[in-house]
């Protein structure tokens, strides 16, 4: 065996380790096979130029023939597929340019303010051409700062930043170049872009809102003032004109007479008692919803009530719902109406359950509803008292219905229905029980 010092043939031989390297490199980078072809190749034509080297080629030529040309197909083919991937490629980008444009035109076209915010330096990665028109800075200036520079609650904004989630803000307050302080909506999203996390928010100036929604405060307010003088004035007359009435009654010597005055007081009892209604029905939606305890309310609201002879049952501990804050005034109101429909009333069941919705069952004993007074009794002309009438708008006011499903026969049933995200349990565990409804067939007095 003999060694050929050709300089060229050494050359050749560590080209050939030198591309084995780079292609086999490439191809872990790239995450394609495409470059093993080229890296093979050449791998073979470098065991060729290598038993060249060390004076084999005579004895293995059949074998090196074998290789070279073994070598020449991966490479054409490596040559083909690195062809073809350079079109794909170029189609893509093609596409993607395309999208792009598309997608640029819709985030410019937005009327809301869109921002693209890098979570880890919280700076500004892109805005739109709202952004800009409504904060009073160019877009290159929005890229050199970030959302601390256009909040004025910053730490509230960093907080946002931080949580990296999809999110729903209500109002916040932002603040323009100029230093002006106005109030936005923010609605964020996040995904992952090359490894780092991104927030895209869309921010929407609710000033005018605000400004109608402090218009409307002030209309109710004078509203609300002019209702209650009114009403003031209307119990000031109801009281003196039941004070001349009494006087007239006690001097009257007709029967007749004493009939007709008996009407007119009747009739001036319903006026206070409607003057009476529009006090509670004023008062609907005066204050914010609240998260309150059923338990704990039910409790407070039949302690106002004559229950001395009845038997209570109540399994609802631990159940919170989203609801006015006149849900004791309407839980009230429908015991107290139930007690005086019910006539002889012995024993009262307030249960929950749950299927989707959370259900409150309200049951007792005694007479129940007629059938085709089922909705009727839910009328502002049902009763002079109108309490269920009441209930039902209390109720409403968070979308809480209420329905009566007990038989005349079978005592009053009243099933309060709460839609899901207007319940919870106090404790943070699921402890309502499913809801069955053979489990709560009516409440016998026995």
């Amino acid at each position: 065996m003999a060694f050929f010092s050709d300089p060229i043939l050494v050359i050749n031989l560590i080209l050939c380790v030198v591309i084995v390297i780079v292609s086999y490199w490439s191809a872990v980078r790239i995450g394609s096979t495409i470059p093993l072809y080229i890296g093979t190749a050449f791998g073979f034509f470098g065991i060729s130029h290598f038993m060249t080297i060390i004076g084999l080629r005579e004895q293995l030529e059949t074998f090196l023939i074998i290789i070279r040309t073994a070598a020449y197909v991966l490479a054409a083919v490596g040559v083909f597929e690195t062809g073809r991937s350079i079109i794909q490629r170029k189609h893509v980008e093609v596409s993607l340019r395309d999208n792009e444009k598309k997608y640029r035109a819709l985030f410019e076209a937005e009327m809301d303010s869109i921002f693209v915010i890098d979570t880890k330096s919280n700076q500004f990665m892109d805005v739109n051409a709202a952004a800009s028109k409504l904060y009073g800075y160019s877009r290159d200036e929005f890229l050199n700062i970030g959302i601390t520079d256009i909040s004025n609650e910053p730490e509230k904004s960093l907080q946002v930043v931080k949580n990296s989630q999809e999110i729903i803000i209500p109002l916040r307050y932002h603040r323009k170049k100029d230093g002006t302080i106005f109030p936005v909506e923010v609605a964020a999203n996040s995904f992952i872009l090359n490894g780092r996390t991104i927030i895209v928010a869309a921010i929407r100036d609710i000033s005018e809102r605000k400004r109608y929604e402090g218009a409307l405060q002030r209309v109710s307010r004078k509203l609300g003032l002019l209702a209650k003088i009114t009403r003031t004035d209307l119990e000031n007359q109801i009281f003196i004109l039941r004070g001349f009435l009494a006087l007239l009654a006690e001097k009257a010597d007709d029967s007749e007479l004493k009939d007709f005055i008996a009407n007119i007081m009747s009739s001036v009892e319903t006026m206070a008692t409607s003057v009476e209604f529009t006090k509670n029905y004023q008062d609907l939606g005066e204050k914010p919803p609240v998260w309150q305890d059923v338990q704990q309310i039910f409790l407070l609201a039949i302690s106002h009530l004559d229950m001395s002879a009845i038997n209570r049952e109540i399994r609802i501990e631990g159940i919170e719902i989203y609801a006015d804050s006149l849900l004791e005034k309407a839980l009230q109101n429908m015991v107290a109406c139930a007690i005086r429909q019910g006539g002889d009333v012995h024993r009262i069941l307030f249960t929950s359950g749950v299927s989707g919705a959370l259900s409150l069952i309200y049951e007792q004993d005694g007479e129940g509803f007629a059938e085709i007074r089922k909705e009727d009794i839910f009328s502002p002309d049902y009763s002079r008292d109108r309490d269920l009438f009441m209930v039902r708008e209390i109720l409403d006011i968070t979308g809480i219905s209420i329905h009566e499903t007990g038989t005349r026969d079978g005592g009053i049933r009243f099933e309060i229905s709460v839609p899901e995200g207007l319940y919870r349990t106090s404790g943070g565990e699921d402890r309502i029980p499913p809801f069955h409804t053979e489990a709560t067939g009516g409440v016998s007095s026995e």
